[in-house]
């Protein structure tokens, strides 16, 4: 895991998503305005707008082609946020229809499936939430897990009512395991080092060309370089968010675990 995404990770995980929002908002401000003394001290022949026409069309292009590069890491990123969210759906029906499956077996398995997909559910819902914070997962949850699929191969159905639906019951349980092992790959990506270097630095060029640009009233210059600097630090904050799904106050919730027939398991 690159150190930047591990520090990343940890830091939402302390800060509120508003305050990271509107703390790395600010940084990119005062940041901007930082380059913009910079250039008006030392490239004082661009700021005098001899070559505005030039560098119209430059930040014409750039600015372009980077708010196309942005919107498409944030779209991106919005998919797979939505995924994260959908593969815990997926997940937790299939454990559902596993418990109804259950209940048409005899007492004696049954209450021993039952018992496992309790455990796991408990399990599911603390140790491996929290390792999905830090992008890992539980040791003990997938022994829980292994534990359902144990109970279920030692029952043996006779009549073919008790066949169907134990055959039902398994294939469920093997689309809840693909979804698990779906949900612990999601926490583990992360955006490409080269691709995360290009949008934060895609962001540095557009305030420096920005910056360079003579105008006669600089004021009117400093707030157009603060309402893109503000738009854009916005936006990769955003895409910082959705690149953790399951970490931070905006995590992924683990609610499905315990709704509808599931809930049982936690009264």
């Amino acid at each position: 895991m690159p150190g930047y995404s591990a520090v990343l990770r940890e830091l939402l995980n302390v800060v509120p998503s508003a305050t990271f929002l509107a703390g790395f908002t600010l940084f990119a401000l005062l940041l901007s305005l930082a380059i913009f003394g910079l250039m008006r001290r030392h490239l004082p022949h661009f700021t005098r707008g001899d070559d505005n026409e030039l560098g119209g069309i430059t930040i014409g292009v750039v600015g372009g082609l980077y708010g196309f590069t942005l919107a498409f890491v944030i779209v991106t990123l919005w998919v797979g946020f939505d995924r994260a969210q959908s593969v815990v759906s997926t997940e937790a029906s299939g454990l559902a229809t596993v418990v109804r499956d259950a209940s048409s077996f005899p007492p004696g398995p049954r209450a021993a499936i039952l018992t496992a997909v309790s455990a796991y559910l408990h399990s599911v819902r603390t140790d491996e939430w929290d390792a999905m914070r830090h992008g890992g997962y539980s040791t003990q949850s997938l022994a829980a897990f292994d534990e359902i699929y144990h109970q279920l191969s030692v029952y043996q159905p006779s009549d073919p009512s008790a066949v169907a639906f134990y055959a039902d019951a398994v294939g469920r349980l093997s689309e809840a395991n693909q979804a698990r092992r779906e949900r612990i790959d999601i926490a583990k990506t992360t955006i490409p080092g080269a691709l995360f270097f290009l949008i934060f630095a895609g962001a540095g060029v557009v305030a420096s060309l920005m910056s360079v640009m003579g105008t006669q009233n600089s004021r009117i210059q400093v707030v157009m370089l603060f309402a893109i600097t503000s738009f854009v630090a916005f936006n990769l904050a955003l895409a910082v968010l959705l690149d953790y799904p399951y970490s931070g106050d905006l995590a992924v919730s683990s609610q499905p675990f315990a709704s509808g027939v599931l809930a049982q398991f936690f009264r």
